[in-house]
């Protein structure tokens, strides 16, 4: 439910894992970011070409890594929840 609240209806969701989850529970078109090892930052911005939210699992070992993210002006820290971060993020132009 704090997805729902979090997120605005119509914008596009990523995330690097657990896609199925966040897609069932925020009713969200949800676009899961491939790959999620270090060739992600080789087909970046490519892998997200919509404006839309990223959200990640903390726990898990993925990347991006939230080092990376909180570094770039294209992603903007939401909210935090327990073990999940929500991310803004704006497709480069």
């Amino acid at each position: 439910p704090y997805l729902q609240r979090e997120l605005p209806a119509g914008q596009v969701l990523y995330a690097p894992s657990l896609y199925p989850v966040v897609a069932y529970y925020s009713k969200r078109p949800t676009v899961p970011l491939w790959p999620t090892d270090e060739s992600f930052y080789r087909t970046f911005p490519k892998n997200m070409p919509q404006d839309g939210f990223l959200v990640v699992f903390k726990p898990l070992e993925q990347e991006p890594n939230i080092d990376w993210l909180d570094h770039r002006a294209a992603f903007g820290r939401v909210k935090e929840t327990g073990d999940i971060l929500i991310y803004a993020y704006t497709a480069p132009r």
